[in-house]
């Protein structure tokens, strides 16, 4: 069993999931939803003969609209899986790098690590501060509450694909500790370091 056979699957599992609650999001908005809705409480300020003058409003907000505000953060929240998912998996370049320079010493795998860490946050960052500025143009401060929902939406499937590291951690050591054959230790290492990957990403969705 290899490694690269073992991650897509798990990935794959968010993808759907994500598809899928993309698909009934839709249905939702626009069959359970009124049309149009005004959402009031919102202060709007203006200028006049040089006075500020602060005037209460409300924004007009349609079915579709709350479909978009919940689907960018949904999204948003997977992009942010993947992207953890490419710096922690042993199967890209990143952490490749950071175990080349382990050669040299730890100075540079501590400096290359702290880079990397760095630059890490970067599209989870920026997919946070678009979801935010999407779901707020579109809905007001609900649409980055649905935002909000929508990044927790496939949180059970994450933690579900979580557990699977410990689970075949475990296995691993009572296949060492029964005296089993190489070639199972092999498989549950294989499936440890696919497991590790995967708690990765839910970390990831965490940190969204």
């Amino acid at each position: 069993m290899e490694l690269n056979q073992v991650e897509p699957k798990l990935k794959g599992q968010i993808m759907i999931s994500t598809i899928i609650e993309t698909i009934l999001l839709f249905v939702v908005s626009m069959t359970l939803m009124p049309s149009e809705a005004h959402f009031a409480g919102y202060v709007v300020s203006s200028a006049e003969d040089g006075v500020v003058v602060d005037r209460e409003s409300s924004i007009l907000v349609k079915n579709y609209y709350l479909f978009f505000s919940a689907a960018v953060g949904l999204w948003a929240g997977l992009g942010i899986g993947y992207v953890t998912e490419y710096y922690t998996s042993n199967q890209h370049r990143p952490t490749q790098v950071v175990a080349e320079n382990c050669r040299t010493g730890a100075a540079t795998n501590v400096i290359m690590g702290l880079a990397l860490g760095y630059k890490s946050v970067i599209f989870p960052a920026i997919a946070m501060a678009v979801a935010a500025y999407v779901s707020h143009s579109l809905a007001g401060f609900y649409g980055v509450s649905l935002a909000a929902l929508g990044i927790l939406s496939t949180l059970s499937i994450g933690l579900t694909i979580d557990a699977f590291g410990p689970i075949s951690d475990n296995a691993g050591g009572i296949a060492e500790m029964a005296g089993m054959a190489e070639v199972v230790r092999e498989r549950t290492d294989c499936l440890d370091a696919a497991g590790n990957t995967t708690a990765a990403i839910g970390k990831g969705f965490a940190i969204g």
